[in-house]
């Protein structure tokens, strides 16, 4: 958790100045939320104190940290974005759903970019490169566990300690679509079907780089073979969400992409619209 002297404060002013040392809104309404969890299950789990006369501090700094995760805009609907596997037994068990819902590479891509080499374990003359997710994905599944209320050590211990066999695999679930991932940055910025790329750079021209509107037109803008349908589907927690599927005459599969994942491809489709090459919209 950064290089915070304190990280569990003992008065409010040091959660201010731990709180300010994180650089975005996300970092600091995570770091406060797991301030205000650590100190309530303390509460809750000490039978040797009144809770009415619990220390006044403790209680300023739960009430601090929840007028201040306000204040920053609230907590997100979800802490982590993404099922966290540290292994390829749990990956491969949750991969048929995530492809299902168009978001495997997507996915992928996010446990890629935020682990990270920690150290070398020497076995005889081999060494072996141990990796770890990143702080902010080790606090978003702590703040999940807890919200949940299920145990987060084993997780937390898995996630640090991730095997190079593991991440090795995860590379080469992106080789086969062309993805690179360098950096903890992914070079992929727009869908990796063609022609449903190209469907998505004709209708931006058309009507406009709104993500919801372009989202609603995709299909007064398909080629003669092309077909666009919406449906709710079932991610894999169980919710039903938007999944735009698009289909050609001559797929045996239409490609699958979660509305949430159109929205945020979206953003890169305006980022770089100038220097994209538009195509006619010839049926």
């Amino acid at each position: 958790m950064k290089n915070i002297v304190n990280p569990i404060p003992s008065t409010i002013d040091e959660l201010k100045q731990n709180t300010r040392s994180f650089t975005t809104k996300s970092e600091q309404i995570e770091y406060l939320a797991e301030i205000k969890y650590v100190f309530q299950r303390a509460m809750s789990q000490d039978k040797n104190k009144d809770k009415e006369n619990y220390s006044s501090d403790i209680k300023k700094i739960i009430k601090y940290a929840e007028k201040e995760i306000n204040n920053l805009g609230g907590k997100p609907e979800k802490w982590i974005e993404y099922p966290l596997v540290t292994n390829i037994t749990d990956y491969n068990d949750i991969k048929r759903s995530m492809k299902e819902e168009g978001r495997l590479n997507e996915w992928v891509e996010w446990m890629l970019s935020n682990v990270e080499p920690s150290e070398k374990e020497h076995i005889g003359i081999k060494e072996i490169l141990v990796w770890s997710y990143n702080d902010s994905v080790l606090r978003q599944a702590k703040l999940d566990c807890i919200e949940q209320d299920k145990e987060y050590n084993e997780l937390l211990w898995n996630a640090l300690n991730l095997d190079d066999k593991f991440v090795e695999h995860l590379k080469r679930q992106l080789k086969k679509e062309d993805v690179i991932v360098s950096r903890g940055v992914s070079t992929v910025k727009f869908f990796p079907e063609k022609r449903f790329h190209e469907l998505v750079l004709r209708t931006i021209k058309q009507e406009g780089t709104d993500w919801n509107t372009v989202k609603r037109k995709l299909n007064h803008h398909t080629k003669d073979d092309e077909r666009i349908i919406i449906i709710e589907v079932s991610n894999h927690e169980g919710e039903m969400r938007p999944q735009i599927q698009f289909y050609t005459e001559d797929s045996i599969e239409p490609y699958k992409v979660m509305e949430s994942t159109f929205k945020k491809k979206l953003t890169a489709y305006r980022k770089h619209i100038r220097n994209l090459p538009l195509l006619s919209n010839n049926k």
